[in-house]
């Protein structure tokens, strides 16, 4: 369990002082990554492996993670197709390539390409107008057995056709290419299923910040909390 604030949150159930609320999505969390100085799976099956050169400079909240190169990807052991990949990329300071995640068996890829964001499911797919450099945006792709679906900030999904087979992601990864050597990964969520707009939305706006620093027997806690974050938008 991650301790949020006055919350408890487990799964996408979050307790409050005796009440609990559930997250609108009935699609399964898979796996979470906070990048909160480590590569934990908050849900306690997928810890990522591998990413020697993995760092965690300032993210979207608290820490994200950065990847140095391409050798030093981390693989989060989860397989793609039939899953929506929500997170936070803080785009590069240059208009450079970077790889976010992917792989690269199976020739797909979410990158940063000269300051447009593509998913590559086999073949170049969905792909953003002009974004900002050095800003941070908000990501959603579902990936299926026929079609794949990219969001940006919420908006309506851009929607393309896909023929990758099914392999386990990485971040950072892609054919060998540049890794997250100029940008940021934050608050990665893999659910089961395509999520709707409504509830990619959602996800894009229940995030927080990470400074704990309240009186914890006001929350009914004997120890301190390992992870806690304060400000949560439900």
């Amino acid at each position: 369990e991650v301790f949020k604030g006055d919350r408890v949150v487990a799964d996408g159930v979050e307790r409050s002082l005796g009440t609990v609320t559930q997250l609108s999505t009935t699609k399964p969390l898979v796996a979470k990554y906070l990048f909160e100085n480590d590569l934990t799976d908050e849900t306690g099956t997928y810890n990522m492996t591998g990413a020697p050169t993995a760092t965690y400079p300032t993210g979207k909240f608290g820490t994200g993670v950065a990847i140095a190169n391409a050798a030093g990807s981390a693989s989060t052991g989860v397989t793609q197709k039939g899953k929506t990949i929500c997170g936070w990329f803080r785009t590069p300071t240059t208009a450079i390539s970077q790889n976010i995640l992917g792989s690269s068996g199976t020739n797909f890829a979410i990158e940063f390409i000269t300051q447009t964001l593509v998913v590559y499911p086999g073949v170049q797919g969905p792909q953003t107008g002009t974004l900002n450099l050095n800003t941070w945006y908000h990501f959603a792709v579902w990936l299926s057995y026929g079609d794949c679906k990219l969001w940006v900030n919420g908006a309506a999904p851009i929607t393309t056709t896909n023929n990758v087979t099914d392999a386990t992601m990485s971040i950072g990864d892609f054919a060998g290419g540049v890794g997250l050597s100029d940008s940021i990964l934050d608050q990665v969520e893999i659910y089961e299923g395509e999520l709707t707009t409504a509830e990619v939305n959602e996800v894009k706006d229940r995030t927080y910040t990470s400074t704990y620093s309240a009186d914890i027997t006001s929350f009914g806690l004997s120890t301190p909390p390992t992870k806690a974050y304060f400000n949560k938008t439900i």
